[in-house]
């Protein structure tokens, strides 16, 4: 189970930091970013909200949601899937 909380940590770690070079990309305008801005705040908005509730206390719905989030999330980054 701590593997398990570990990899969910490092996969979050990498999509919110895609995300934010995601948003840098739109703010300068450079023509790089891939994503809509609606895009990136709902992934934003999902991945906050299981770091509010805390990913060992997560429900097995919204451990299924992250899971979603975080595969689209690594496709769009041309990561494996975990």
């Amino acid at each position: 189970m701590i593997t398990d909380i570990r990899t969910l940590e490092n996969r979050i770690s990498q999509a919110k930091e895609f995300l934010n070079n995601e948003l840098t990309n739109i703010k300068t305008d450079n023509g790089k970013a891939i994503m809509e801005l609606r895009e990136i705040d709902r992934h934003l908005d999902t991945i906050h909200e299981v770091e509010r509730i805390g990913l060992r206390y997560l429900s097995d719905i919204e451990f299924a949601r992250i899971q979603r989030t975080l595969t689209s999330l690594e496709a769009r980054m041309g990561l494996s899937k975990n």
